[in-house]
């Protein structure tokens, strides 16, 4: 080592000792990588808890949604069986008899 590179960092070393300390803001401050820890733990617990919510109130909605898909069918195909009832009721009366009025609809 020659005597000028012992100069230069010993100025280095110098200029060190007497800057004033580095220090951060309150805000860029990192925080305790413990707490950071914990919060991210509870924000998955709650993460986790909002999704299985929401996996069981869809599945709620699915089997309601096929619950009442089912009725409508039943229903549907009891008003067609009435229909295919009355078509044979009324063919076999005969052609001259007096044929019932047709009921009124019915208000709820």
């Amino acid at each position: 080592m020659r005597a000028g590179d012992r100069m230069r960092a010993g100025d280095r070393t110098l200029a060190r000792d007497h800057a004033p300390p580095h220090r951060e803001s309150p805000a860029s401050a990192p925080a305790p990588l413990p707490r950071i820890i914990f919060q991210s733990r509870k924000l998955l617990d709650q993460l986790n808890r909002q999704r299985l919510t929401l996996t069981h109130q869809l599945a709620r909605t699915q089997a309601s949604s096929d619950r009442l898909l089912s009725a409508r069918l039943r229903c549907a195909e009891s008003l067609l069986a009435m229909h295919a009832s009355l078509a044979v009721a009324r063919s076999a009366l005969p052609p001259d008899a007096p044929r019932p009025a047709a009921p009124a609809a019915v208000r709820w």
